[in-house]
């Protein structure tokens, strides 16, 4: 099901459970945690709009692909308003994967394991702590781990997940396009970047690619051209909606988040008010 839906949000784990347990009502939180934490087939980090998300494991590296050059960028923008080198943040990379070479960790753990090797100048960059983090979680070495209590762990991605399969980098943006289409078309480019966070040249280019390729259809939504995958057309356009149906949707819903204009889904002014409470 996360695959269905591109990846489930998860910054509140409550509402990723909801999120799930709307779309599989017999899902249980304890199978969700069981498919993290044991079974390890779900894996979450962050990933679109440097948001957490819950992904699952064999997609991974789709994922952290499509979405690294984009997540770099931002990255080391942030770096340089802290006064951070790129030579900090291989040091950083370095020390947390050696320091998680023996198991979970928590991110207060790492950093005193980061102290250790930094000098003077990383010693400003250590009181961002999620800032320190972050370089081995964008290169897709780290991932979140089991909870310890309230905290949270990270665990190394290639201890703790299925050997990940090298991905080319362009595919993996046209096949996160293709699943984002499929989950949540008829969209437009917009609607892609919105969602992904991908920058505009390369979102365009996975879109232009996808048009060359004949893999898009165009149609009309309230009279404003959106565009589905052409290999759903027939399936959409033979559906029925279920009238009787009321779905609740709970805190960053994909539903409401996929979408740069929701009019067409929901009403504007409950829409804003959704968004509000969010």
């Amino acid at each position: 099901m996360c695959r269905d839906v591109g990846g489930i949000q998860a910054q509140i784990m409550s509402a990723a459970e909801l999120q799930v347990w709307t779309r599989r009502p017999h899902t249980t939180r304890a199978e969700i945690h069981s498919a993290l934490w044991d079974r390890r087939t779900l894996v979450k980090t962050t990933c679109m709009r440097l948001t957490l998300h819950l992904l699952p494991a064999e997609d991974f590296s789709l994922y952290m692909t499509a979405l690294k050059s984009t997540a770099l960028t931002s990255l080391q923008g942030h770096l340089a308003r802290i006064g951070a080198k790129p030579s900090h943040a291989r040091t950083m990379i370095e020390a947390v994967m050696d320091a998680l070479r023996d198991g979970p960790k928590t991110q207060q753990e790492l950093i005193a394991c980061a102290r250790k090797v930094a000098d003077r100048s990383m010693r400003r960059w250590l009181k961002y702590s999620w800032s320190a983090l972050r370089p081995a979680i964008v290169e897709g070495l780290i991932c979140y781990g089991p909870p310890r209590g309230t905290e949270v762990t990270f665990v190394r991605v290639d201890q703790w997940l299925p050997r990940q399969p090298t991905v080319d980098e362009d595919e993996a943006r046209r096949e996160l396009l293709r699943r984002f289409l499929a989950a949540f078309g008829p969209a437009t480019p917009r609607d892609f970047m919105k969602w992904s966070g991908i920058r505009a040249p390369e979102a365009k280019r996975a879109w232009t690619s996808l048009e060359d390729a004949d893999e898009l259809a165009p149609v009309s939504v309230d009279g404003a051209s959106q565009w589905l995958l052409r290999r759903d057309l027939r399936t959409l356009a033979d559906g029925a909606l279920d009238a009787g149906s009321l779905r609740l949707l709970p805190s960053f819903d994909p539903f409401l988040l996929a979408h740069a204009t929701k009019d067409h889904l929901v009403e504007g002014a409950r829409c804003e008010a959704r968004v509000r409470a969010i």
